[in-house]
């Protein structure tokens, strides 16, 4: 009977393992997606903000 319930409280560990592991990957899988929108919205904000930089004027050639 010791050896049935061994091997229950393993597989009740695995089980619990598994369940904890998956939710630490769906976790962190969300946060990078999140991470990577905010960054691209960051991005595209200091662009528009940004002021529109001028061309530097052609310097004409000495002969």
């Amino acid at each position: 009977m010791s050896n049935l319930t061994e091997k229950l409280l393993q597989v009740a560990a695995a089980i619990v393992i598994l369940y904890f592991g998956w939710q630490i990957v769906a976790q962190t899988v969300v946060d990078l997606v999140v991470t990577k929108s905010n960054l691209r919205a960051c991005q595209q904000e200091v662009l528009r903000l940004r002021p529109p930089v001028a061309p530097a004027p052609v310097q004409p050639a000495k002969p």
